[in-house]
This record gives C-alpha cells, sequence and structure tokens, in this order.
C-alpha cells in the first residue's frame, strides 16, 4: 500500500524547476492514464476493436510517459500530453460531430498548455499536430466515412480558417511567453539589486549597531566618573557645609545633587535600551502560573513603594506564551510603573491585567485610571526620549517605552496603545515567536559594573 501511496506521490528532484514540471504534468499524465484505461475497458465491452487498440497505444505511451518523469526527464512527456490530447479529441470527433465537435475546443487550449509548461517547440509541435487532425477529420467528413450520424457541409476551406485560428493561438502564446520571459528576468534584475541594497542595508546597520555600542561604552565608564564625583561632593558640602550656605545657596545644592541622579538614571536607562537589541534570546514555553507568578512579584515590589495608596489591582488568568522571561518580564515592569505612576493622582487608582482574543491570538494589555494621554501624539509614545507630560508633573525619561517595543519587536509581536486624556490608558500587545527558532544567547562581552550614585 506504501509503495502504490509513494507512487502516486509526484518524484522528488533537486532542481526546483524540475519540481514544478514534475508537480504539474506528472498528476495530468496519471489522470488522462486513468481516464484512457477506463475508456480502453468501455470499447473493450463495446467489441469495437480498432478503437480498443487505439485506446491501448494511447494507454500505453502514457504508462511511458509516467515512468519517464519518474526518471526526472521531462522533454518526451511534455510532448506526450499534447500529442494525447490531439489524439483523442480527434478520436471523440470521430464518434462525434468531426470538426463542429465541441471537444475541438482542446485544440488551441492544447497549444497554450504545452507552450506555457512546456516550451515553444512543444507549442509549434501542438499547432502542426492540431492541422494534421484537423486534415484528417476533414478529409473523413468530405469523403462520407464520418462514423456518427451527424452530416454538415464541411470543405478544405475549413481547413484554412481553422489553421489560422491554431497558427493565431501560437503566436499568442509565443508573444505571451516573450513577455513572461522579459517579466522574469525582470524580476531576477530587480531581486539582484534587492540584495545588493538589503547587503548594503545590513552592512550600515551593523555599523549603526557598533557605533551605538561604543557609544554605550562612552555612556557607562567616561561619563559615570565626572558624574559620580559630582555626586559625591555635593553629598559632601550638604552634609558638612549645609548650614554655612544660605536658603538659595542650600537649594542650588539640592538641586545639583538631584541633577546628578537624574543623569544617572538617565544613563542606565539609555544603557538598558542599547542592550536591549544586543541581548540574547532564551524564548521557552512559559505556563499560565509562571506568567501569574512574575507579575505578581511585580506588583508586590511596586506595592511596597508606595504602601499608603489605595490601588485597585485586578488580574485575569493570562493565556500561556512562548517568550523570552527575563525580557518579558521587563515588558510589564515598565508597563505596570507606568500605571503606578501615571494614577498617582487617581483615589482610587484602578489598574488591570488582561487579555483578549483577536483571530485566535492573545493579546495581553495593561489597563489604568490615570493620566491617560491625546492620541493626536500617539504616533511618539515609542519613542526615544519621548514624552507627552512635563517632567514636573510625572518624572521619567522616555526610554522605557522604546525599551518596551523592542522587546515585542524581537518577540515579532506588535504594540500599540488606546488612551483618552485623563481618562486612563490601556497598552496592548501580541507575543508571535517563532517556536522552531533557535535560542540564542547574549554573545561575551566585556563586563560592565556601574558605579551607584
Amino acid at each position: 500500500m506504501k509503495k502504490l501511496i509513494s507512487w502516486l506521490q509526484p518524484p522528488h528532484f533537486e532542481n526546483e524547476m524540475d519540481i514544478k514540471r514534475a508537480r504539474v504534468l506528472y498528476p495530468i499524465v496519471q489522470v488522462m492514464f486513468v481516464v484512457y484505461l477506463a475508456l480502453s475497458i468501455y470499447t473493450a465491452i463495446k467489441q469495437q476493436m480498432m478503437q480498443f487498440f487505439v485506446l491501448q497505444v494511447i494507454g500505453a505511451t502514457l504508462l511511458t510517459g509516467i515512468f519517464l518523469i519518474i526518471r526526472g526527464e521531462f522533454e518526451i512527456p511534455g510532448y506526450i500530453i499534447p500529442m494525447v490530447i490531439l489524439l483523442g479529441t480527434t478520436l471523440a470527433a470521430q464518434n462525434g460531430q468531426g470538426i463542429h465537435d465541441i471537444t475541438m475546443l482542446s485544440f488551441p487550449m492544447t497549444i497554450a498548455l504545452s507552450g506555457f509548461m512546456i516550451g515553444k517547440r512543444a507549442a509549434v509541435f501542438s499547432t502542426v499536430g492540431g492541422i494534421i487532425c484537423v486534415a484528417y477529420l476533414i478529409h473523413i467528413e468530405t469523403s462520407g466515412v464520418l462514423l456518427s450520424d451527424y452530416r454538415e457541409f464541411t470543405d478544405y476551406g475549413d481547413l484554412f480558417i481553422i489553421s489560422l485560428f491554431l497558427v493565431a493561438t501560437a503566436i499568442i502564446v509565443y508573444k505571451a511567453m516573450d513577455i513572461i520571459s522579459e517579466n522574469i528576468e525582470e524580476l531576477k534584475r530587480l531581486n539582484e539589486e534587492l540584495e545588493v541594497r538589503v547587503a548594503q542595508r545590513t552592512a550600515e546597520l551593523e555599523s549603526s549597531n557598533k557605533e551605538l555600542e561604543a557609544f554605550a561604552y562612552t555612556i557607562s565608564h567616561d561619563l559615570r566618573a565626572p558624574l559620580r564625583s559630582i555626586s559625591g561632593y555635593s553629598s559632601i558640602l550638604q552634609q558638612d557645609f549645609q548650614e554655612g550656605l544660605d536658603e538659595t545657596g542650600q537649594r542650588y545644592l539640592l538641586t545639583i545633587h538631584q541633577s546628578a541622579k537624574q543623569m544617572n538614571t538617565l544613563i542606565d536607562e539609555i544603557l538598558s535600551f542599547s542592550k536591549t537589541s544586543r541581548q540574547g534570546l532564551t524564548p521557552q514555553e512559559l505556563s499560565a502560573q509562571t506568567l501569574k507568578e512574575i507579575i505578581q512579584g511585580i506588583l508586590a515590589g511596586l506595592i511596597a513603594l508606595d504602601a499608603e495608596r489605595q490601588i485597585e489591582i485586578s488580574m485575569k488568568d493570562l493565556p500561556g506564551c512562548f517568550a523570552d522571561p527575563i525580557l518579558l518580564k521587563q515588558v510589564y515592569v515598565n508597563l505596570l510603573s507606568n500605571a503606578f505612576k501615571f494614577t498617582r493622582q487617581c483615589s482610587p487608582a484602578r489598574i488591570e491585567i488582561g487579555y483578549e482574543m483577536l483571530k485566535k491570538t492573545p493579546v495581553y494589555y495593561v489597563r489604568d485610571n490615570g493620566a491617560g494621554f491625546d492620541m493626536a501624539y500617539a504616533d511618539k509614545l515609542f519613542g526615544v526620549f519621548q514624552r507627552l507630560h512635563r517632567q514636573d508633573e510625572y518624572e521619567g525619561t522616555g526610554v522605557g517605552l522604546a525599551i518596551v517595543q523592542r522587546i515585542i519587536l524581537r518577540h515579532g509581536g506588535k504594540i500599540w496603545a488606546e488612551a483618552a486624556l485623563n481618562q486612563g490608558a490601556t497598552f496592548y500587545f501580541t507575543l508571535n515567536m517563532d517556536k522552531t527558532q533557535p535560542k540564542t544567547r547574549p554573545e561575551q562581552q566585556e563586563q560592565e559594573n556601574p558605579v551607584a550614585l
């Protein structure tokens, strides 16, 4: 049984063009063989021995074509198919209405099929064969030996008309194949140009990434030293010399110290953003319980930082996912931190963590009833250093959501937001990482030990 099934399957070839030809020609020859085998059995039962013999010859020819295709040869089977179609149509017309038979429509179709599937020479072969078959049918009609009782005036003028039609069909096929060939060549040229452009863009991107890494290294090592000095000396001044300063001086000193701390935070955010793209992915199956524990741990830490606030938190049972647990945790850290921050003026603050199904894909969300934002500025939401609220209203660097977007994109997902000013915001995201994607790990990099200020 397995051998029979394998015999019915198209053969496997290494060449892509041969595979395409096999997938088209092989089932056509098989179907035609079965049809003519059934017809030969039928004619044998009807004792039409001459037709039975013709059908046997056709069947043997088709069987030969099948085995040739299995061996990876397409040239001969390619000519067998139009030949069998022409002979079979002629046989049917001989038993029907001659050149007026509806089956004669297969002649131009055969020319088109053979031309497009096999080549121009096959189209010429089909055209010549079709004209010969038409001439034969006209001959037997004018000789009065048509096997059916159908009678209609026919002369050799019909041969000229039909031949002209078949030649016109062949010419059209020729021109169409030339156009297709030109388009294919143009497509190949465009693909080659595109590959070159992609290679150039890739090289430019790699160069930009290296520059970004160098920039991040400079920030982490070169800027931290003077920043540490500013922060350290300002702390000393506050502790030892604050009493000697007037109110204005104390205020200036406090501003210096706070600005140094803010600068340190900004440096940390920039480093985190640059590492997001370079950090290796270790995706794994995360169960619903694992995801729940990750979010509960984040919420516990945020609540502990502001225990006096009245916050109503609701969380649905989320579906499991395939993701990097560390990076996914970073996503929820940033989104939930924003929800806590922008609901600071709300009493009570309400934060909802859940999901919706969209075309069989889970869409995770974090919703709050906080400050929200104007949707007219939504396109700036995930840009680096983009802020939709003043610094004196809500602290931040404008990097957190950019980090979230990078993480989501690396997981093959999307992120977007819906909000209204003073009516809260909802952040949605999907995770569509391919489970067959191999796990990648971070490259060995120079250890960075940021100095806490």
